[in-house]
């Protein structure tokens, strides 16, 4: 099967080590959502929001808690590219095959038959490798739900139709089989124009059995994700202090003053991608210092016409330039050719 799978998108793999996973004690809520959905009678999950929000750490925290489970990270600048939209449903196959010795044996018998078994369509894909094994009842499921997650689906190769094709085929799988594949399907993606309009298609599928469909939007800056930032930023500058005693005075402890880290915590606004990236830079290298430059920025008066808001996203924009412009002279051919 290997030539029908995308290379490193499955939750452990080696290219995407280290994944981003949820900070202990953040996205308590909707983790417990997302597992009595699980364990529910829902089928179909589509979680969404922008970029930055944290939904690739949800659904990597998600499937590392759960047991049958197949899954699939999109990433279009990755290299190579996990994008192939052609090889979606049979890299999905391939991971359940790994962790399920009937299903394997599914697979193995129609491979040896017939070698161009999975050389096909994306909906015969679909029906030979998720529908068929379960009508027929040709795999045990061991009484199980199977988790699948699809994370980025708007990272699948630049084709909106496939990507909706891929929704549509799950969907119809759910709406015409129920009962008879084990499937709990979820679906994270940023809410771009036509999988918005491909998920109010769903509300209107699933308006006679609501409970087999759960949709979350993850705000920006919803009250949960500004906790839950606040909890994250304690943990990463303590671990900071602990691994920089000899460059803070006593009592380490102080620092960053509380308004330093309120100030942090507000601009971060719910949007984990600036925290995350914010003590990264810090603490790679004199974080008392890098944290007064950061707070410059913060601080400095908003360089965007009168009327337009400074969120989280401009302040992104701000803390990479200030990343990209501590690097070292020597090393700044290989961020040059890294960078293309």
């Amino acid at each position: 099967m290997l030539p029908y799978v995308i290379p490193g998108a499955e939750f452990n793999s080696a290219a995407r080590d280290p994944p981003p996973k949820c900070h202990p004690n953040t996205r308590i809520q909707i983790r417990a959502d997302l597992h009595n959905c699980i364990n529910g009678t829902t089928r179909l999950i589509w979680m969404h929001g922008p970029a930055g929000v944290g939904k690739s750490a949800i659904m990597q925290t998600i499937a590392e808690t759960v047991s049958t489970c197949a899954t699939l990270f999109f990433a279009r600048s990755s290299d190579p590219p996990r994008n192939d939209s052609k090889k979606v449903f049979t890299t999905l196959a391939y991971s359940l095959a790994v962790s399920n010795d009937s299903y394997y044996k599914y697979i193995e018998a129609k491979l040896s038959k017939d070698p161009f078994f999975l050389e096909k369509s994306l909906a015969e894909q679909f029906h030979r490798l998720f529908i068929a094994p379960f009508i027929g009842n040709l795999v045990d499921t061991g009484h199980q739900r199977w988790v699948v997650l699809l994370d980025g689906l708007d990272e699948c190769k630049n084709d909106e139709n496939d990507q909706c094709r891929i929704v549509d085929l799950i969907r119809d799988s759910i709406l015409n089989h129920t009962g008879t594949t084990p499937f709990v399907w979820i679906i994270a993606s940023r809410p771009e124009a036509h999988l918005m309009a491909a998920l109010r298609k769903l509300k209107v599928n699933f308006r006679d059995c609501p409970a087999e469909f759960w949709e979350r939007g993850i705000p920006v800056d919803s009250d949960d994700a500004v906790q839950d930032i606040e909890r994250y930023l304690h943990t990463e500058f303590t671990k900071i202090r602990e691994d920089n005693l000899d460059s803070f005075p006593d009592p380490a402890s102080t620092w960053p003053s509380n308004g330093d880290f309120l100030k942090v915590a507000k601009a971060s606004s719910g949007l984990f991608v600036f925290a995350s990236t914010l003590t990264k830079y810090i603490s790679v290298d004199r974080p008392a210092s890098r944290l007064k430059l950061i707070m410059a920025l913060i601080d400095q008066p908003t360089i965007y016409p009168t009327g337009v808001s400074q969120g989280p996203f401009s302040l992104l924009d701000m803390l990479y330039t200030q990343v990209m412009s501590d690097i070292p002279d020597n090393l700044l051919p290989v961020a040059k050719a890294l960078l293309g």
